[in-house]
């Protein structure tokens, strides 16, 4: 994905997971949402970032909003949602 942007989706079944990979830059800081409760949707997102590895490097709170604040520290990350 291009950096910044932004990405609209649903889910059609419980437990679906959707993928996104984008070139991080080191240093660079970074923010994933995702917005269900405003829009009165009943999904429970998490949010889960890994890195180029597909190490794990920041995950989103399941009791708060599924956000995640990172400053990156490689070159390339990859974004994983699940709902």
């Amino acid at each position: 994905l291009p950096v910044p942007c932004g990405v609209s989706g649903r889910f059609l079944r419980k437990s679906q997971r959707d993928h996104f990979v984008f070139a991080a830059k080191k240093d660079q800081r970074y923010t994933f949402s995702a917005q269900t409760t405003e829009l009165r949707s009943p999904a429970e997102v998490y949010l889960t970032l890994r890195n180029a590895q597909g190490a794990e490097v920041a995950h989103s709170d399941p009791h708060r909003e599924a956000r995640i604040d990172v400053t990156a520290r490689s070159t390339l990350a990859r974004s994983r949602s699940t709902g």
